[in-house]
């Protein structure tokens, strides 16, 4: 990048949890430029492992906020259009390495590619193959549950979710899919239903394998970029996503996912 020549790995080695680094390009943080308010930018960058220096595709590249983000592609390059010029923060995560955080002061005069550097954890010094196909057996069970399920299913990967821009799950599941959502009529425990075959039903609900005793309401705690793959049965009437957090752990031992509970309705 032009203006900005520190070797990238060196610079963020020293800090072990929180990166700042400052995107240095012609005009990104001249005071005597003011920058209009609207103005939106580009962010590109390159994601790589600091041991080997490769590139690490499919790392999760976000905003400060989770609302916004996208992937990295097989050469570890990230794209996010529609950014509001000005400092941001992007949230760099991928499985088996140390979360990162980069601080960037771009202006729609800005160009280059960022370089961001991530530290592996342990479990992946002690072998990516290991790691990757854990992950990979962890998607595989999941596949051939829905495959098996014998109704209407959905999956939703981190792409999809990433590229609705959604902030909430909920609100993924509210404007990107067949789901209809409505009130929850008088006595029910959550407030949000969907509609199937002429009443509003509570779904089932499950987070990393477990039951969501909050329902549809609890899908509004999380950030779209926190979640992995999202699993919509028989147009609503269960619902599962699976964290970054969990899968992580499936990276570690996979599980057997438990089996689907379409046809009774859960205990409240």
């Amino acid at each position: 990048m032009q203006g900005c020549t520190a070797n990238p790995i060196s610079a963020w080695m020293t800090v072990p949890l929180v990166i700042a680094a400052v995107l240095c390009l012609p005009g990104a943080v001249s005071a005597q430029e003011p920058e209009s308010e609207d103005a939106r930018v580009t962010i590109m960058g390159v994601v790589y492992d600091v041991v080997t220096g490769t590139a690490i595709p499919t790392a999760a590249v976000s905003l400060e906020n989770g609302r916004r983000g996208v992937l990295t592609d097989d050469q570890g390059v990230f794209r996010l259009e529609d950014v509001e010029a000005g400092p941001q923060l992007l949230v760099v995560t991928q499985f088996g390495y140390q979360k990162r955080a980069v601080a960037a002061t771009v202006t729609p005069e800005s160009s280059g590619m960022m370089q961001v550097a991530l530290t592996p954890r342990p479990i992946m010094l002690a072998g990516v193959t290991a790691t990757v196909e854990n992950v990979t057996e962890m998607e595989a069970r999941l596949r051939f549950r829905r495959r098996a399920a014998g109704f209407s299913t959905q999956a939703y990967d981190r792409q999809e979710l990433f590229r609705a821009m959604s902030g909430t799950p909920l609100d993924f599941l509210n404007q990107r899919t067949m789901v209809r959502i409505v009130t929850c009529p008088a006595g029910t425990m959550s407030s949000r239903c969907v509609y199937r075959r002429g009443f509003a039903i509570e779904p089932w609900v499950y987070v990393d394998e477990a039951l969501a005793w909050g329902g549809l309401d609890e899908l509004e705690t999380y950030a779209v970029s926190d979640i992995y793959l999202m699993e919509v049965f028989s147009w609503g009437s269960e619902i599962r996503i699976y964290t970054n957090q969990f899968m992580e752990q499936m990276a570690r031992r996979p599980i057997m996912p438990i089996p689907l509970n379409l046809w009774t309705r859960p205990a409240r």
